[in-house]
């Protein structure tokens, strides 16, 4: 149970993020509705819960060793095209399946993972945030220099606006 747990409250804490603390008590009821918001919160609402449900998709993928197919799972899931806030929702699902791959000496496809991450990100911070999990691969698979080049990277980030 607690296994199962650990599982799905990060998908109730990001759509609470997104629609607010009532919004949490209405997801776990299953009682969200498009009725009382836009037509656009709805959708977003929509896309969020098809989010979650991708990420664990792509957790199971690479529970079973299917990693060619949780990568295309995970493309899905950068196909929705967050931005603004949304986008930390993608950096924080990256990172989560890419410690999962890294777990299982998935490093190949941990690095095509932030690749295709960082392509679809805009803000610096996110950007930033991913750089760091790139330096930390490179680090984890002895490529010192390539991890340091990257933290320089990620350090540059961190002045530019």
């Amino acid at each position: 149970m607690k296994r199962l747990l650990e599982r799905f409250v990060p998908v109730f804490i990001m759509f609470a993020a997104l629609v607010g603390g009532s919004g949490l008590a209405q997801i776990k009821r299953g009682q969200v509705r498009p009725e009382g918001k836009t037509r656009v919160q709805a959708l977003l609402v929509e896309k969020l819960r098809f989010a979650a449900s991708q990420h664990e998709i792509v957790k199971v993928l690479i529970e079973d060793g299917r990693f060619d197919e949780a990568e295309a799972a995970y493309q899905e899931l950068l196909s929705l095209g967050f931005s603004g806030p949304q986008e930390k929702l993608l950096v924080q699902s990256a990172w989560k399946i890419v410690e999962k791959l890294r777990s299982v000496g998935q490093h190949d496809v941990s690095h095509r993972i932030v690749s295709d991450s960082l392509r679809e990100l805009e803000q610096l911070e996110n950007r930033h945030t991913l750089l760091m999990l790139r330096a930390k691969l490179y680090q984890e698979q002895g490529n010192l220099s390539r991890a340091l080049e990257t933290l320089r990277q990620a350090k540059a980030l961190a002045f530019s606006q």
